[in-house]
């Protein structure tokens, strides 16, 4: 037994219990804070080579992309046209004049006697524009690219996942080039500069100015395009009688599918109706010279811009217009209605009974088709519904309208 007296060894051993703990904990921390400090570095790097990278990629494609700030748009509300130019091929202020306070116009500020400009938004929307559509589509619909006039991108829309137009505007750039075109001017920036601009908050990502093609007032293009139709192929090359070409038309299984709109006055349904065409198959829309225009902002906003995808022209009579289709190219035109003692019901056409040239005419919410058009048409149709429910959304039933001619056509 040990004296009390004693004094015992020192213990050689690592700490026991909280002050163990404590050290270990000590040592996590430093090593989270380090492993902080090294991500943040990385981070900082990683910026700075984009950074980087970004302004050599403005720099080797000057010739059609320019980078815009805050500061540059500054400078040039200060300074007016008698700015700088910048290294495209419009001064800077002519880029940014098409977006300029969009809200207070149905067309873009750009637009002249000689040329009509649309305004299109949206992420989804200017990369459909930017690609157009595909050369199969393209050569089955006979219509040419709309032209762009300029696209005007969010920094992060333009360079960074999910979106990256970038990669889409270089193969657009690449395909002009092969074709001997000039390719359109891109403008990139903030968001806080897209608001700016437009004159509202903006948080869409991309905008895009385009040319409206000519034809969309021009009725005779729409007949020639109609004639054009590989329905009509056979004998586009003989001489005959529209009766004589009515009848082949009927013998040939490609089918004509054509929407006619009667006073639709509503921009935002007038571009669902456009959409659910292009879905459809519809080959062209025929508009009222009452009807709202295609090419409105908001409409071509909700269309995702399939208005470029199917040709929307208007026309000046569409009861003559109709009258035409019929006589000529053997069009058999259904007048949508919501009377009980219409002669066909959706529901009950069999499969193979609807003609495979055919265009079904839909009229505005409130007063539906007028009776000089509902009268040249060649039957009335409406859709089932249940007792109580007379009637649904104009989209809505040109949707179910559309899908459901189509599937019971002649095959």
């Amino acid at each position: 037994m040990s004296d009390p007296g004693e004094q015992q060894p020192q213990c050689c051993s690592s700490p026991k219990g909280p002050k163990r703990k404590q050290m270990a904990d000590g040592n996590a921390a430093k090593e989270e804070k380090q492993r902080k400090w090294l991500a943040k570095q990385t981070k900082k790097q990683k910026l700075n080579q984009s950074q980087q990278d970004r302004e050599k990629w403005f720099q080797m494609n000057s010739d059609y992309a320019v980078h815009v700030t805050l500061e540059d748009l500054e400078k040039l509300e200060k300074a007016g046209e008698k700015s700088p130019a910048s290294s495209l091929a419009l001064p800077l202020a002519s880029l940014l004049e098409p977006y300029r306070n969009i809200q207070d116009g149905s067309l873009s500020n750009g637009s002249t006697q000689r040329e009509r400009y649309f305004i299109a938004e949206g992420t989804e929307t200017v990369r459909l524009l930017i690609q157009q559509f595909s050369r199969a589509d393209q050569q089955r619909r006979r219509i040419p690219p709309v032209q762009l006039r300029s696209v005007f991108i969010k920094t992060s829309a333009f360079f960074e996942r999910p979106v990256l137009l970038q990669k889409d505007i270089e193969e657009a750039v690449v395909k002009s080039s092969k074709d001997n075109q000039k390719p359109f001017q891109v403008i990139v920036g903030s968001e806080e500069l897209q608001s700016q601009v437009v004159g509202f908050s903006f948080c869409r990502g991309a905008l895009a100015c385009g040319v409206i093609p000519p034809w969309t007032q021009d009725e005779d293009w729409l007949m020639e395009y109609l004639r054009r139709h590989p329905r009509f192929l056979r004998f586009n090359d003989v001489s005959v009688t529209s009766e004589k070409a009515a009848a082949m038309s009927q013998q040939s299984s490609e089918p004509l599918r054509l929407l006619a709109l009667d006073g639709i006055c509503d921009t935002a349904n007038l571009g669902s109706m456009v959409r659910s065409a292009s879905a459809f198959g519809v080959d062209a829309i025929l508009l009222s010279k009452d009807c709202c225009d295609a090419w409105y902002r908001r409409s071509v906003r909700v269309s995702m811009g399939h208005c470029c995808r199917v040709p929307c022209v208007r026309v000046s009579d569409l009861v003559q217009t109709l009258n035409r289709m019929q006589t000529e190219l053997g069009v058999t035109s259904y007048a949508a209605v919501i009377d009980r003692d219409a002669e066909c019901v959706l529901e009950k056409i069999e499969r193979g009974q609807v003609p495979g040239a055919w265009c079904c005419v839909m009229g505005n919410e409130g007063n539906g088709i007028s009776k000089p058009v509902a009268r040249v048409c060649s039957t009335r149709l409406r859709i089932d519904m249940e007792d109580g429910v007379d009637s649904l959304s104009v989209p809505i039933a040109t949707a179910i309208l559309l899908h459901g001619l189509n599937e019971r056509e002649m095959k």
